[in-house]
């Protein structure tokens, strides 16, 4: 049985609102029946994070300076680290 979330000195790491209310940035069923046979030694679930662009485009949108916000996995097993949004 893996550890239940990262641990850090002062306890465990803040999840994000989405992840709370309805579980978004969890670990896919199907993901993890994939990397629990590796071994899992770690995983973090509901971690928030935000990116930035200065210059994005794409059919139809030109944003510049563009920043918005994720909610994502990070998982370590003996084979890899898979980081998942």
């Amino acid at each position: 049985m893996p550890p239940v979330g990262y641990q850090t000195e002062g306890g465990k790491m803040g999840k994000t609102f989405l992840y709370r209310l309805v579980k978004r940035g969890a670990i896919p069923v199907s993901l993890r029946k994939v990397l629990e046979p590796e071994g899992i030694l770690v995983f973090d679930e509901g971690i928030g994070e935000w990116y930035a662009t200065h210059v994005s485009k794409s059919p139809g949108r030109r944003f510049k300076r563009r920043r918005a916000g994720f909610s994502g996995v990070l998982v370590v097993t003996k084979r890899r680290i898979v980081a998942y949004t």
